[in-house]
Formats: structure tokens, sequence, C-alpha cells
């Protein structure tokens, strides 16, 4: 069990409205990525990439299915929302690491690496969405497999018509690049019949297009959590004594981390105090890039040392951040 979540209280509540007669005329024919884009704005490279049609289409589904079960919320459903948030910001914050740092090992021409940085930082964009969809449960979307990660793309995203299946094929070339170069040695500096399109150069050059639309896909939805949890009006109300316990459980499912023999687990406690201090602070679920630079960039910034000598520079992540999210 973890350290003590005391400092959690107050959390949040069980607070319900009445979203009946269908839900409210399909909450008054929402159109609802018009509406974010009226209010807040951004999200261009998504509009470039599918259209204001098929955005509203998905919006308005994905918004349908977060209102029904946020007014049908238990306790610790609405617990596990606001962390799904949290972590799907982490997930964007770590894909934008490898992005910048492929940057970096091109620059230095690090080739086999830059493989491996590529596949995950479009691997991590996409556990930003599957963390945020409502229709999976909390702990598929919480440690998604490599398989999974297809699997949910293509059945949740790529089928409602919000992707094109270029983002999927993007990924598939990539982990069967990474496999490649990390287990082949190509002694001829390239594997020697690979497709011409598979390598470095033209693998970074489409994850430099497609990751910023799958990034905005993420900050997307946390508006429509947050627009059904106003719709929603929840107080706020202390029930952690009732569900210490199950809060503390899911607190250590996200943050520990065991090792496949069953010998060795690590967990993060500076994290689980984050994830305290988000819950108790951040209130409702909010759009991510309201609070991704704040509460998780500036620990990034804070915590990671600094290299000598003109190395890499984690600043970087907020550079980018900033330009693909508006954080």
């Amino acid at each position: 069990m973890g350290p003590s979540v005391v400092s959690l209280r107050p959390i949040l509540s069980v607070h319900r409205c009445d979203l009946s007669t269908n839900v409210r005329d399909a909450v008054s024919a929402m159109a609802m990525f018009d509406k974010i884009i009226k209010e807040y704005g951004g999200l261009e490279e998504l509009i470039d990439y599918v259209g204001a049609v098929k955005a509203n289409q998905f919006c308005d589904s994905i918004y349908l299915q977060l209102c029904k079960q946020l007014n049908e919320a238990s306790y610790l459903q609405n617990v596990q929302w606001k962390l799904r948030h949290y972590q799907a910001a982490k997930k964007i914050v770590l894909s934008a690491l490898f992005y910048t740092e492929t940057e970096y090992l091109i620059s230095h021409k690090i080739k086999n690496i830059c493989y491996y940085s590529m596949y995950y930082s479009l691997f991590n964009a996409l556990s930003s969405n599957i963390l945020l969809l409502p229709q999976l449960q909390f702990g598929n979307a919480l440690k998604p497999s490599h398989a999974d990660i297809f699997r949910y793309v293509e059945n949740f995203i790529v089928k409602m018509g919000m992707y094109k299946p270029d983002v999927v094929d993007l990924l598939n070339q990539l982990r069967m690049m990474r496999e490649i170069y990390s287990y082949h040695l190509p002694l001829g500096g390239s594997y020697s019949r690979a497709n011409a399109e598979l390598n470095v150069d033209s693998l970074f050059k489409d994850v430099t297009r497609i990751l910023p639309i799958v990034l905005q896909v993420s900050n997307m939805v946390s508006y429509l959590s947050y627009y059904a949890w106003k719709k929603k009006g929840g107080a706020v109300v202390d029930e952690y004594e009732k569900y210490s316990r199950e809060v503390d459980e899911v607190f250590s499912l996200i943050i520990t981390t065991d090792d496949h023999l069953g010998k060795y687990s690590m967990m993060d406690d500076a994290d689980y105090d984050r994830q305290g201090y988000f819950l108790r602070d951040v209130r409702p679920p909010s759009p991510i890039h309201w609070f991704i630079n704040d509460k998780i960039c500036e620990d990034l910034e804070g915590g990671w040392e600094e290299a000598d000598g003109g190395g890499y520079d984690i600043y970087r992540v907020v550079i980018y951040l900033s330009d693909a999210i508006g954080a």
C-alpha cells in the first residue's frame, strides 16, 4: 500500500443531476467541436487534417457518452476521471519529450535510437487519447499494451472517422523499424531491403506532421470531459473517509511498476504527491492545456538535470507543446 492520502480530501462529489429526456434532446444538438473552437480556438492542424464535420460527429458521440457516465458515476469513477486527465497530460509531455529528443538524436546522427524515440513519441501520444475515451474502463485505459493501442485506436477513433488509416500505419512502420534497429545490426548503416520511405528522415517528417494532430485530439477530448462535468453540475463533497482504501489502491496502481520475475517493485512517491495535489486543487476535470504547463512541465524542468556543454535542453518540451496544443 502506498503513502497516506489524507491530504487529498476533499476530492469530488457524487452529486447527480437529471439528464433524462434523451439526454436533454442530445444536449441541445451540440456540435461540440464547433463549441470548443468558438470558445477557445486552436486545433488548427486537426481541422486541416479531418475537417469540422467529422470532428463534430466524433465529439458529439464522445460527449454524450461522457454525460451519461458522469451523471451515473460513483465517487471512485469521478476520482478516476480526474486521474485520467492527469495521466493523459503526462503521456502528452512524455510524447513531446521523445519527439524533441529525436530532433537531438538526428542532429547527432544517432540513427538506431531515433526509431525507438519516434515510436514511443507516437505511442505515448496515442496512449493519451486512449486514457480519455469513455468506451474503455479505467484499468484498460491506464496501461494498454502495444497490441491494445493498435486495436483501441482502430476501433474507437479510426472507425469513428477521427483518424485516417495513416495514423495506425505510421505507428506500425515505426514499431517495425524500432524492432529492426533494436535486434538486427545493419552493417551497411541501413536495412538493405527497407522501403525507401522507412528511413529516419522520411519517418521523422511523418511523425512531425501527425503528432500535433494526435496531441490535439487528446486536448479536444479533455474539453468534452470538462463540458460534461459542467453539464452534470456536481458539487464538491468529501467522501474520502468512506473510500480511502480504494483511492489508495487506485494511486498505487498508477505509480507502481513490478518487474517480470516478481523480485522488484518501484513506486514514484513524488508522483503520488502530485496526483494528490491535482485531485485536491484542480476541479473539475479540466482541458489539458489549462494545467499541463504549471502542473507538469514546470516540475519536469525543475526535476531533470540540464546537460552540460550544450546538450539536450529539457525546455524544448515546453516550446514544442506551446506550438502543438497551446500549453
